[in-house]
């Protein structure tokens, strides 16, 4: 689990602030605690039974990204959390979320 951010502030005279977070995540880790287990389980029923309001992201949510947060990304956590790095699917550390903090 890394974090990476970029910050740049610029005054009124025709430029803009722009605050910038670039998390990398371990596959499978929607909770961000650095491991896959049967918390992430419970994270992802969470964001598919309330959705943002969770306090999960969806990028996170969606272990198998194709888009969606439903079964198949629980499926997903449990193939990680049985065959580790050999999981199907992509390497065990993909997912990049990129969150603009402020516009």
């Amino acid at each position: 689990y890394s974090f990476d951010a970029d910050w740049s502030v610029q005054r009124e005279n025709g430029y803009s602030v722009r605050l910038v977070s670039d998390v990398v995540r371990k596959r499978g880790d929607v909770t961000g605690e650095g491991d896959v287990n049967s918390a992430d389980v419970v994270a992802i029923y969470a964001f598919i039974i309330e959705g943002d309001a969770s306090g999960y992201t969806k990028e996170a949510a969606d272990v198998d990204g194709n888009g969606e947060v439903n079964s198949a990304d629980v499926v997903a956590v449990y193939d990680i959390i049985i065959n580790g790095d050999k999981a199907s699917g992509s390497p065990a550390f993909n997912k990049q979320v990129f969150r603009p903090l402020s516009q």
